[in-house]
């Protein structure tokens, strides 16, 4: 199977860019966009990190949440709701990726790209 790397690093990347996005809006606290940068800079690493074979541990439950909290934490600091913004976020991410493998199953269906479909889905969270 191939993984695209550069594919994988700008998924992760737009998509935690986005869910971070987000996350602000719906908290109503304002972000540095250099430190969404940062952040999201971060997790296109940590999703290119989890599509090595030796790697895969990295994409399970606990590696993530230490993952979501680090993003978090460069975005948002130290704030005294920082369990509920790294659950909003989590959450925000967790329904991102369940757009990206619907898209990427009507793509399938539709003949139109096999990418999508050989990417590890896990490594988008």
């Amino acid at each position: 199977m191939v993984i695209y790397l550069d594919l994988v690093f700008f998924l992760n990347f737009v998509a935690d860019a986005l869910a971070l996005y987000i996350t602000s809006r719906l908290s109503g606290i304002s972000l540095n966009r250099t430190r969404v940068l940062a952040a999201s800079l971060i997790g296109g690493v940590y999703g290119v990190v989890c599509s090595f074979p030796f790697f895969r541990s990295a994409g399970s439950i606990f590696p993530q949440i230490m993952v979501v909290a680090i993003l978090v934490w460069i975005v948002f600091g130290c704030q005294t709701i920082f369990l509920r913004l790294c659950l909003l976020f989590f959450v925000l991410s967790c329904a991102m990726g369940g757009v990206f493998v619907a898209f990427a199953q009507s793509f399938t269906e539709l003949g139109v790209s096999n990418t999508l479909n050989n990417l590890n889905w896990k490594v988008f969270f």
